[in-house]
């Protein structure tokens, strides 16, 4: 929120139109600043991992949207393919774990699955 806050301070309107945050609790920090701003109508925020708050501010039309990241699936791959390269097996090209964007379209019907 704090780093946002400067931000809009130090680039005034319009130079700022997106936000794109490395996971929600960053997003939701910076719609905190941008509402303080009174610039939520300008600027859109996107983060990643389909968090309650995130999807509750999606349907707000606070933020733009959200990835729905299952962190668990994503955690287990990745040591799952680090235990194999150990091992001296072969890796696979593309590791898939099933990701899906929420947005102010389809908020609604993927809420059961924001964490």
């Amino acid at each position: 929120m704090t780093v946002m806050a400067d931000l809009l301070t130090r680039f005034p309107s319009p130079q700022i139109d997106f936000v794109y945050a490395l996971d929600d609790p960053m997003a939701l920090g910076a719609v905190e600043a941008i509402r303080a701003a009174g610039r939520l109508n300008e600027i859109k925020v996107f983060g990643q991992n389909g968090e309650k708050g995130a999807c509750d501010a999606i349907k707000k039309g606070e933020m733009a949207g959200t990835q729905l990241l299952n962190s668990g699936l994503f955690g287990l791959y990745t040591v799952r393919a680090a235990n194999d390269a150990l091992m001296g097996r072969p890796l696979q090209k593309d590791i898939g774990f099933g990701m899906a964007l929420i947005t102010a379209k389809n908020v609604d019907q993927m809420y059961g699955q924001c964490w």
